[in-house]
This record gives structure tokens, sequence and C-alpha cells, in this order.
């Protein structure tokens, strides 16, 4: 595959993981709204405050990853590729220790709802945000290190 597909597939994958951290982190406010009545309120709250969750800093980890993969890609900075493929190897990590948290309510509850990480009750680990975002930055590291060692074999 071509070095500019695969960054190309990157941007993709990074802009999509954007929207969904994003509009999550939209529902999270609406939701914290609806129940508060505020939109800064940190104590006493009845609702997760969306500041506080981790779908709000994976919402900007993607959103960071997006616009330096645009950058490097339209400048043709091709060596900084290994340091967002750092960058992605936190967010992976960040992204799937939230998700095992979420593993880990879900098998407390036993098939019961459960107060998710982003504020909301589910019943269903694989259908949060959160696996869909842990989800989407493997994906993107992966392409990332396809990307390197294209790369790293050009040279």
């Amino acid at each position: 595959m071509k070095l500019k597909k695969l960054e190309n597939i990157l941007i993709i994958v990074l802009t999509v993981g954007t929207f969904v951290a994003f509009f999550a982190v939209y529902q999270d406010f609406l939701r914290f709204h609806d129940f508060e009545g505020v939109w800064f309120k940190f104590k006493d709250c009845t609702a997760v405050h969306p500041f506080l969750t981790p779908c709000f800093y994976g919402a900007f980890a993607f959103l960071g990853s997006l616009i330096w993969a645009l950058i490097i890609s339209t400048k043709k900075l091709g060596y900084q590729f290994k340091y967002l493929f750092w960058f992605l190897i936190g967010g992976v990590i960040f992204a799937w220790s939230n998700f095992g948290k979420e593993l880990y309510k879900f098998y407390q509850a036993s098939g019961q709802e459960y107060v998710g990480c982003s504020g909301a009750k589910v019943l269903n680990p694989f259908v949060t945000p959160c696996f869909y975002g842990s989800f989407l930055f493997l994906t993107a590291l992966l392409v990332a290190f396809f990307i390197n060692k294209k790369i790293s074999i050009k040279k």
C-alpha cells in the first residue's frame, strides 16, 4: 500500500474518532444539564460532570492526533510519524485501561444496568463510546505503525 494512502486512512480513522468522542462528550453535557440544570457544577452532583470523564480527555487526544497527522501529511514531515506513533500508544493505553474499568463494572453489576465512565447507565460495555474510542485508537496506532514501517523502508 502506498504511503499517501496509509496517511489518508490514518486521517480518516482519527476524524471518525474525533467525531465519535466529541459526540459522546456533547451527549454527556446534555445529560449533565438535564440532571443538574447548570453547566458548571462539580460538587454534590447527581451525574458525572463531563470535564471529569475520560471521554472528554480522549476527545481532545483524538483532535490533537488528527491535527498533528494533518500537519505531518500536508507539510511532508514524515519523520514526525514516529512521534505521533508514540502519542497514539499513550492514547491506546489510556483508552483500553478505561474500557477495562468499564468491563470490571459490567462484571460487578452481574448483567444489571450500571453507570459507565461517561455517566450514562449502560447494560453492555461493548456499545459504549469508551469501547469505540479504544478500538479507533488501536486502529490509528496500527495504521501509524505501517506508515512508520513504510518510511523506514524508504530510507
